[in-house]
């Protein structure tokens, strides 16, 4: 049986893997026994205005994500399904913010690298649909098309992910929606 994990819990004295009868992947199985903090998006809410879902670490509910619509993957549209690695970088759009609480992470805010026709994609604070040009953004509660508590989630996703992002240590799986090849293809 060849086995892939869909995800991994972290306790004080090991790694537990959760598996499903799947595709063994090596690769990743050692980047987790290395510390890797894995990040999933599931969405879970299509409509013509925006893309719901949530955001779990390791396993574990974090908060609430809203996006722009799902199409085709391409910019304008919310971003495909896959795997990107998640770093701290500046924000040229939140470092010219005068609110104090902005500037606090406008200088390493998460970025997802490498999507496909994309650049300056983070995950953020903001309500709806027309306080994002393409990122994910995050809130404590939902209700249709709209997230709220978006600061202090944020807050919270910043603190949990801090380290392992200034490290290059945090991945996050985007599952749902528009794929890399719909995006190509489109």
């Amino acid at each position: 049986m060849r086995l892939r994990y869909c995800a991994v819990k972290r306790c004080s004295h090991d790694l537990h893997y959760l598996t499903r009868n799947l595709v063994w992947d090596p690769f990743s199985l050692l980047l987790e026994a290395q510390g890797t903090m894995e990040i999933t998006l599931n969405r879970a809410s299509f409509d013509s205005r925006c893309t719901q879902g949530s955001l779990s670490i390791d396993g574990q509910f974090q908060c609430y994500t809203l996006e722009l619509p799902n199409k085709d993957g391409k910019p304008g549209w919310c971003i495909p399904q896959g795997r990107y690695r998640v770093v701290l970088a500046p924000s040229p759009k939140f470092e010219s913010s005068p609110d104090p609480w902005v500037q606090k992470y406008a200088g390493q805010m998460p970025h997802l690298e490498d999507i496909p026709g994309r650049s300056l994609i983070m995950i953020h604070w903001g309500n709806d649909a027309s306080n994002t040009e393409g990122c994910i953004l995050v809130g404590k509660d939902q209700s249709l098309d709209y997230i709220e508590s978006s600061r202090a989630a944020f807050t919270d996703l910043y603190e949990e992910i801090q380290a392992d992002a200034n490290n290059g240590d945090c991945w996050i799986t985007i599952v749902g929606g528009a794929t890399v090849a719909d995006a190509a293809g489109a």
